[in-house]
């Protein structure tokens, strides 16, 4: 049996202040997987991404990757293999130059120049940032500023990416540019987990969803668990647009509601040759 890319054993976690923000999660995700984290704010999703490359160290649990636990002892091997994305690109973007900035992971690791050079002009060509690697980050915009810390993820080559609501506050089309480099990162064998409020992404782009509330793992599973009334409401969640229009006739002789633009397609192509069989 092939080892697990992530896994949680009854993850508890503490503030100082005794807020426990972590009850007992436990979850394994495959190698290549694509999954999202849903939940409304408070719901212990940063936190818990926090703990699944050790910037936070659980109260009580275990995190694995790839079959290795994560302890105080070993961050620097772990952080090579999990990169984490967090939800604002000003707690991640701080150097002079947008190319300091996504070079500093590599110089870290000791690469040889010529290789950092090349992982970076290779992560920055993946945001289409290249043409901005010698501007300051304060010049840029917000979403200049993910697509940079985008970038310096990137440039350190993990084989699994944490993702901290990278959909925040983008517009249409920079969500649609980080929806295609999520799926091109997929199809290099990456293990993508995201935190997201993002309903509508989650149900397209996803093969694995976790519900949270109150740092508790309400469910997990596929995405039907997105267009399941229940779950929805007990995790303060809206269900996917392209789903509600059907919700709308009750009367519609389906079995699941749609999940994708192309589901959606699908369903309303079988409904209306349905519909002229009836008629003829």
């Amino acid at each position: 049996m092939r080892v697990p890319a992530i896994e949680a054993e009854n993850l508890n976690f503490c503030y100082p202040d005794k807020t426990k923000a972590l009850h007992d999660l436990s979850f394994s995700l495959p190698v290549g997987s694509k999954a999202a984290i849903l939940g409304p704010n408070g719901a212990g999703k940063s936190t818990l991404l926090q703990h699944l490359n050790g910037l936070v160290m659980a109260s009580e649990g275990v995190v694995r990757i790839f079959g290795e636990p994560v302890t105080r002892n070993n961050m620097n091997q772990i952080r090579r293999k999990v990169g984490l994305l967090f939800q604002d690109p000003d707690d991640q973007v701080f150097s002079a130059t947008v190319w300091e900035d996504v070079t500093f992971g590599p110089r870290n690791l000791g690469l040889p120049q010529e290789e950092i050079e090349r992982r970076c002009e290779t992560a920055l060509a993946a945001v289409g940032m290249r043409e901005f690697k010698q501007k300051a980050p304060y010049h840029l915009s917000y979403g200049q500023k993910k697509r940079v810390a985008i970038a310096g993820v990137l440039a350190m080559q993990p084989d699994i990416i944490l993702m901290d609501e990278p959909m925040a506050y983008l517009d249409p089309r920079g969500k649609d540019e980080v929806a295609s480099l999520l799926q091109g990162l997929h199809l290099m064998g990456k293990t993508i987990l995201i935190a997201t409020h993002d309903v509508d992404f989650a149900a397209a782009w996803a093969d694995q969803v976790m519900l949270m509330k109150e740092g508790k793992m309400l469910a997990r599973g596929g995405t039907e668990l997105l267009v399941e009334k229940r779950w929805i409401q007990e995790a303060n969640l809206h269900l996917p647009k392209v789903a509600r229009p059907f919700v709308m006739v009750p009367a519609l002789p389906i079995d699941r509601l749609p999940r994708s633009d192309q589901e959606a397609a699908r369903l309303l192509w079988r409904l209306f040759n349905r519909n002229e069989v009836q008629n003829s």
